[in-house]
């Protein structure tokens, strides 16, 4: 790749600034000169950081900026060699550390891990588990401006906070820079994205919410911490980025219109209309021989039934030839906790090798403590509605131990080897011979993996529990599945916001 300069004029705040000057390599042409440029034109020694990744959710290119300039540095795909790598030696046992080039050397020393330079991006959490897991750099200093938003991370909305409001800023050009977009563009977006942070930690009233932020410095990191955040990072990325980003609607064609809302009804549950706040639907109708097309969002959900807010239209007519939902559905509840989660153990507000659970299966090697049991009397294996081979029967005997080696156990077999069965017995063994105050969760990947096991407990005459669904799987799609679990069934809507007693 050449060495390339070019002229940027930003569109992302209302009030006038002048151009740009970005300066684009690759990271075998990163010179010392280059990044001096950037440290001498930034004000404060605050400087603006943004990434573009590739499909497979490693980094391609790393932009920092101040008001004047910005470097854009495109980086090696992993595949592809780089004449000037260094290839790390690997101690035994240990997986293979990324190549690090000349040029990777000097972006960290002079930029990442230079304590006197404060960095300012969007996600930067992802940023610094990338240049770790990719290109083993550590940062130093770094501040994620999302951290002074309130609203959800992936929203506009936080977006627009952590930028300095709406009332400095062109929301469109906001929206559309940070949509997820890659190939042609992509280093203008790369480049104005870091600009806009820079610009923003120079905005007064942002710079004393910015300065209040715990900073992420993955130089005091311990690797095997840094390693096990950047595998659970990247892990999310890339279920996330397989997730689809158009999906076909099955409904019904009647739908009946009122207030600028249109009422559809879905008839396949894995192409249900879902509630989201990113999502847009597309509602092709033809009325007589006339074809249009409705665009909204879906403000409300409840069963079959879709309500969605449309634009332009006030009741629209006639029949539904096919609906369409264009973006990503939302983060899911746990996927959300788990951004968060890796988000704050970056900024050192919790310490996740505090935690045995997460020791025992990241940190092994590490000593783990484990909180005393509050049982006495250790149980025993019972079962008497049913049988269990050799195998099972010591399955069960390690989860229902108070040995803490038998803490966190991952008990493997292929369909049909009875998992169920082992789930059931040790279930059974810890309630009937345990003591009284003992209570067990039982969690799963599904609604219907968790069905399966309660008509398990429920077969072999173990009925002390309680079912917990969740509205959507249930209500007006699955409902036939529980008719036998009546007796234990709770359904989401219904947990309230109290404690869940047993």
């Amino acid at each position: 790749m050449t060495h390339t300069f070019f002229t940027l004029q930003q569109n992302v705040y209302k009030a006038d600034h002048e151009p740009i000057t970005v300066e684009d390599v690759d990271e075998n042409s990163v010179s010392f000169l280059a990044l001096q440029r950037i440290i001498d034109s930034a004000p404060g020694a605050s400087v603006g950081v943004a990434a573009a990744y590739r499909p497979d959710c490693s980094l391609s290119s790393l932009a920092f900026a101040t008001l004047t300039r910005v470097l854009v540095i495109h980086f090696f795909a992993a595949n592809k060699q780089n004449p000037q790598q260094q290839q790390k030696k690997k101690k035994k046992g240990q997986e293979p550390q990324p190549p690090v080039s000349r040029g990777r050397i000097l972006i960290q020393d002079r930029i990442l891990c230079n304590i006197g330079i404060k960095l300012y991006g969007y996600r930067i959490d992802r940023i610094a588990l990338a240049l770790f897991r990719d290109f083993s750099l550590r940062i130093n200093g770094a501040v994620d401006v999302l951290s002074v938003s309130t609203s959800d991370r992936r929203s506009l909305q936080a977006i627009m906070n952590a930028l300095g409001g709406e009332v400095s800023l062109r929301k469109d050009n906001v929206k559309t820079l940070f949509a997820h977009r890659e190939g042609e563009g992509a280093a203008k977006d790369v480049a104005l994205q870091a600009w806009a942070a820079h610009r923003a930690a120079t905005l007064d009233d942002m710079a004393l919410r910015f300065a209040a932020i715990h900073r992420i410095d993955t130089d005091t990191m311990l690797e095997m911490h840094l390693s096990a955040l950047a595998k659970i990072s990247r892990d999310a990325e890339m279920l996330e980025s397989s997730k689809p980003t158009k999906v076909v609607n099955n409904v019904k064609a009647d739908f009946s219109s009122k207030k600028g809302n249109v009422n559809l009804e879905c008839t396949r549950y894995s192409t249900r209309i879902m509630k989201s706040k990113t999502q847009v639907i597309h509602i092709e109708t033809l009325n007589g021989d006339k074809r249009s097309t409705i665009t909204g969002r879906a403000e409300r959900i409840n069963g079959k039934q879709a309500h969605i807010n449309v634009q332009g239209v006030a009741n629209p007519s006639g029949k539904v030839l096919s609906v369409t939902t264009f973006g990503k559905e939302d983060l899911t509840a746990a996927e959300s906790n788990r951004e968060d989660v890796v988000l704050k153990a970056l900024q050192g507000t919790i310490t996740l090798t505090d935690h045995p659970f997460f020791c025992s299966i990241w940190a092994p090697s590490l000593s783990i403590s484990w909180p005393p049991l509050n049982a006495s009397t250790a149980s025993f294996v019972y079962y008497p509605n049913g049988e269990l081979n050799d195998s099972q029967y010591s399955a069960v005997e390690r989860i229902i131990s108070q040995a803490n080696s038998d803490r966190v156990l991952l008990i493997q077999g292929p369909p049909g080897t009875g998992k169920t069965t082992v789930i059931a017995a040790s279930v059974n063994s810890m309630i009937s011979s345990g003591p009284m105050e003992r209570t067990v969760w039982l969690v799963a990947q599904s609604n219907v993996a968790v069905k399966n096991i309660a008509e398990k407990l429920d077969k072999v005459g173990f009925r002390n529990f309680k079912l917990l669904v969740s509205k959507d799987f249930h209500y007006d799609w699955h409902e036939h599945l529980y008719e036998r679990l009546e007796h234990c069934f709770i359904r989401s809507d219904l947990f309230g916001g109290g404690t869940v007693y047993h």
